[in-house]
């Protein structure tokens, strides 16, 4: 990983419904690498929070009353608790087959019956991968899969407005040294912030 994107990376996949049950191998591609909407949304976060302490020190220096600058890490502890809850685990809307992962992110280029795609779970790096079985026109799905002897198990559902068939599914969690250190930073800011605040309640309190 480097920053919100997943540049390198090798996979070598073998699916029991999908190319014929034979192994093939995916690469990123590392022109136009892979980007974490998770990512994306705690980095905005830290950086309102980066924003916020400029802004209240910066004032501070010329006499900020305390509870103002109490409002400050107040303000800091929420978007800090916002980052870190985009870590642990996305929305439905960041996931197939809401969102639509872009295929040119790989090599060799993801066909339309293949989905990949990576997700943040705290310090965990999750890849999901889904071959699918795409509606032909003009048969209904649930015919096509009687008239091809297709299990019953299969999961229905839309994709890009159209009617697919999951065929085969695969999650697996990879430890990310990079995606460790960005979250555990984030959990002790918070503590410390936190601390700092308790610390401000109560010296408010008392004067």
């Amino acid at each position: 990983m480097n920053g919100a994107a997943v540049v390198k990376g090798d996979l070598t996949i073998k699916l029991a419904h999908y190319n014929r049950a034979s192994p093939f191998k995916i690469s990123i591609n590392q022109s136009k690498p892979c980007v974490l909407s998770q990512m994306s949304l705690a980095n905005n976060c830290l950086v309102t929070c980066m924003d916020l302490l400029a802004c209240a020190t910066e004032v501070y220096d010329t006499d900020l009353d305390m509870r103002h600058f109490q409002d400050a890490i107040s303000n800091i502890v929420r978007y800090l608790v916002k980052a870190r809850e985009y870590l642990e685990t996305p929305s439905e809307s960041q996931l197939f087959p809401q969102k639509e992962p872009d295929p040119k992110c790989f090599q060799p280029e993801l066909q339309d019956d293949l989905i990949i795609e990576f997700s943040t779970k705290r310090t965990l790096l999750n890849v999901s991968i889904y071959a699918l079985s795409l509606h032909q026109q003009g048969i209904p799905l649930h015919l096509q899969n009687k008239l091809l002897g297709k299990f019953k198990h299969f999961k229905i559902g839309s994709y890009k407005g159209k009617e697919i068939e999951i065929v085969d599914e695969v999650s697996i969690d990879i430890v990310s040294p990079k995606l460790a250190e960005a979250f555990n930073s984030i959990e002790h800011t918070e503590a410390l912030c936190r601390d700092t605040l308790a610390k401000l309640t109560m010296h408010n309190s008392v004067f």
